[in-house]
């Protein structure tokens, strides 16, 4: 008899060091009421610890897939989540320039660093801005990360470039390519050869998607703005009647010729737009109406 309380006296202290052991494992509390119980009371000693009622775990204890009820992953997303935040707070609620003067030199690194895990082309003003910065951590990050910018787009631009020359006919490929050509342009990375470069081959693709009726008011705007930008009237006019053709109702071509006429210095010609949109059923916007309303003032001047 004596044998067996002593085997069982040895087994409730086996299990008392266990509750040790895996609590400072857990870095949790060290149990010992829990283990004084299971060591010292013949055989019951093993049970009462687990009874939930008589030890109901305090607050804060346990690990921490207990109090989040999340796993690590979902920890770090919502970290992650919270930084995302951050950033739209930092950079898209707060203009560029004050982002960058009201933080001190670590909040600027981490605001460029973000930028990196994000779709970094929404934040090209920014970093351009950041490259200039007084900080020499904060410019290198910055100038870093436009440049893999850059490098990435250009690469886009190359592997679309070859789809596009397999297939001329398949209008999706042309989209895609002309669609990437546009952002590179419109990016600000561009120095002045090159922007004017990328701007006559938007403009060319942009013509060649209008021509293959695949048109939209944006694609017509785009493509005369471009011209406007890189100074090519020659087919200017063309692509303005074209644009009135598509869409007679609408007013940006006819704002469009007046601008291409006051750009070549052709007042009459906008008198003669001005009497086709007083004759016409155009839908004026407030900015036309105070367009028409500008050069029909300045014309009865003249007059006087």
């Amino acid at each position: 008899m004596s044998e067996i309380l002593l085997c069982i006296l040895l087994l409730q202290l086996s299990v008392a060091a266990l509750q040790g052991l895996n609590s400072r494992s857990n870095n949790q509390p060290f149990p010992f009421e829990k283990m004084t119980i299971t060591a010292f009371i013949p055989v019951v000693g093993l049970v009462i610890p687990y009874l939930g009622f008589l030890f109901p775990k305090k607050e804060g204890e346990g690990d921490l897939a207990d109090v989040f009820d999340h796993n690590s992953e979902d920890i770090k997303n919502d970290i992650r989540y919270e930084r995302n935040v951050e950033i739209d707070k930092e950079i898209n609620l707060v203009p560029v320039e004050e982002a960058l003067l009201l933080n001190n030199n670590a909040v600027k690194r981490r605001l460029i660093m973000d930028t990196a895990k994000e779709e970094a082309y929404d934040y090209i003003s920014f970093l351009k801005l950041a490259m200039a910065d007084s900080d020499m951590e904060t410019s290198h990050y910055a100038a870093s990360i436009v440049m893999e910018i850059n490098r990435k787009l250009q690469t886009l631009i190359q592997k679309s470039s070859a789809e596009y020359e397999k297939n001329k006919e398949d209008k999706e490929n042309l989209a895609r390519y002309a669609e990437l050509v546009g952002r590179y342009y419109k990016s600000g990375l561009l120095d002045d050869i090159n922007q004017s470069r990328y701007g006559r081959l938007f403009s060319k693709l942009i013509g060649e998607l209008i021509l293959g009726n695949y048109y939209s008011e944006t694609l017509f705007r785009d493509k005369i703005e471009t011209d406007f930008a890189i100074r090519d009237y020659s087919d200017i006019v063309f692509w303005i009647e074209k644009y009135r053709e598509y869409y007679p109702e609408s007013e940006a071509p006819h704002l469009l010729m007046m601008k291409y006429y006051y750009l070549t210095n052709n007042f009459q010609g906008i008198q003669s737009v001005l009497v086709a949109i007083s004759n016409s059923h155009v839908n004026l916007t407030r900015y036309g109406n105070e367009i028409v309303k500008f050069w029909s003032e300045r014309q009865r001047n003249q007059e006087r």
